[in-house]
């Protein structure tokens, strides 16, 4: 594919990490066609360092406003540097929804989004951030069948219990793996 066959105009661009996105950008990054895509295992794994030296208390309670971007319509969606860390989608939605460090400490805490917003986090916002939501990223008709059967619902079960959850089956393209 050359420049001129690669149409590239319905694609949007994506900020990676977003750890001190001021809220007050948000608006004018969906004027731009921008979407973010939250390491908010930042929180898990440094928040008291950040809080207690790098950034202060002050900043580090503002940062990774993901319930804003969803208030904002950003399709944020929530990721891990792997291997550097676990590509756990447990764990990176448990951290959306408590905005907890590792020592319990809340972060933020007016940012915490519901289990249905981390579950579209990991999903279908991914799908569409990489422009293939008609493919992959919810379950219907047409699209491949790709999904992770659990041991429990996490819509239902307490955010703070998900790390019992345990995973049971996976499907590609609507078959079971072994």
């Amino acid at each position: 594919i050359n420049d001129a066959q690669l149409d590239l105009s319905n694609r949007s661009h994506r900020l990676e990490h977003g750890v001190m996105l001021p809220k007050s950008s948000l608006e004018n990054m969906v004027d731009l066609n921008l979407t973010v895509s939250y390491h908010i295992n930042h929180i898990l794994y440094y928040g008291d360092v950040l809080a207690d030296g790098l950034l202060g208390e002050a900043r580090a309670q503002q940062m990774l406003p993901v319930k804003s971007s969803f208030e904002a319509q950003l399709r944020p969606t929530l990721h891990a540097d792997s291997p550097m860390f676990p590509a756990d989608a447990l764990s990176l939605m448990q951290t959306a929804v408590l905005r907890q460090s590792s020592s319990g400490r809340e972060f933020g805490i007016e940012q915490a989004i519901t289990p249905q917003q981390a579950l579209e986090a990991i999903t279908i916002n991914g799908a569409y951030q990489l422009n293939i939501e008609n493919k992959i990223g919810s379950l219907k008709a047409g699209k491949r069948a790709h999904l992770r059967v659990l041991s429990e619902n996490p819509q239902t079960l307490p955010a703070d219990q998900w790390g019992s959850i345990e995973l049971e089956t996976v499907w590609v393209n609507g078959r079971l793996t072994e």
